[in-house]
């Protein structure tokens, strides 16, 4: 677990995003459940409020 931060890039395909970076680069911050709320790929109030709308959803339609 601790060496996927390590791995290299596939440069048989290398996808870059609107910043000019490298959509298959392993972030620094990937072991972090809890991002800041200016994160782009999951900021926390993206992941608190839509985990637990999710979960209310599939909790009601499976009763």
């Amino acid at each position: 677990m601790d060496t996927f931060g390590e791995i290299t890039v596939n440069e048989s395909y290398v996808g870059y995003g609107s910043n000019n970076q490298s959509c298959s680069s392993v972030p620094d911050n990937y072991m972090h459940l809890l991002r800041s709320p200016s994160d782009p790929e999951l900021p926390v109030t993206g992941m608190i409020f839509g985990l637990t709308i999710n979960a209310m959803w599939y909790w009601c339609s499976d009763q």
